[in-house]
């Protein structure tokens, strides 16, 4: 299960609704096998929480699944023309409207695992196979099955939307061309690696997270 307050702020717990894990002493670890729970532990807690709480899925590489994330999708009560394109590549997969309504999931299944970006920023996009839970959207807007195959969809959709070969950050795959190798001619940095590490010091922020022991 997974909290969700306010601005949908999903964040993985336990079934007690918990982010502590008190074996571990730390965080609650979604990824951990040994803390997963079936459909119906997982409905049945939700349904004990409260409507603060809601279902989560886990994508582990052993599902063989994809997930697909359409986001700031709607607008002015409109799907955007994207909507309608990633959907048609999906025939028969698994779809659903987001818990903030205004995002679509796709959810379906691969035969081999293929090298991908995960975001695109330019589409706001996000596409997993694995280390990544899903908050389960509205169940009334649900339909497909997510065992459909779609290696040649995907292969499609990467080639697209997330070119491995296009990352910056080794998790997003960017489109934008504004990236250069300097600073703007306009600014002013300081170059000197002393100067600057002196100016940064002088910060009661930098000084406390680095608890001034920071040499130039």
């Amino acid at each position: 299960a997974c909290a969700s307050a306010g601005k949908f702020n999903k964040k993985p717990c336990g079934l007690g609704g918990s982010r502590f894990d008190p074996t571990t002493k730390t965080k609650f670890n979604h990824l951990d096998p040994s803390n997963w729970s079936s459909f119906d532990e997982a409905s049945l807690a939700v349904e004990l929480l409260g409507d603060r709480y809601a279902l989560g899925f886990v994508f582990a590489p052993e599902n063989n699944l994809f997930f697909l994330d359409i986001d700031k999708c709607l607008e002015n009560g409109q799907w955007t023309p994207i909507v309608g394109e990633l959907c048609n590549m999906f025939p028969g997969a698994y779809v659903e409207v987001s818990m903030s309504g205004a995002g679509i999931h796709i959810v379906g299944s691969l035969s081999q695992r293929i090298e991908h970006g995960c975001r695109n920023r330019d589409h706001s996009l996000e596409f997993y196979t694995e280390a990544r839970f899903m908050a389960l959207g509205n169940p009334n807007t649900a339909r497909g099955d997510v065992h459909t195959n779609h290696d040649v969809a995907v292969t499609g959709l990467v080639a697209k939307y997330f070119d491995p070969t296009n990352n910056v950050t080794g998790t997003q795959a960017l489109t934008d061309g504004n990236w250069t190798a300097t600073h703007n001619a306009q600014s002013h940095p300081i170059l000197n690696d002393q100067a600057l590490v002196a100016k940064a010091m002088k910060s009661s922020s930098a000084s406390s997270v680095f608890g001034g022991n920071t040499k130039a």
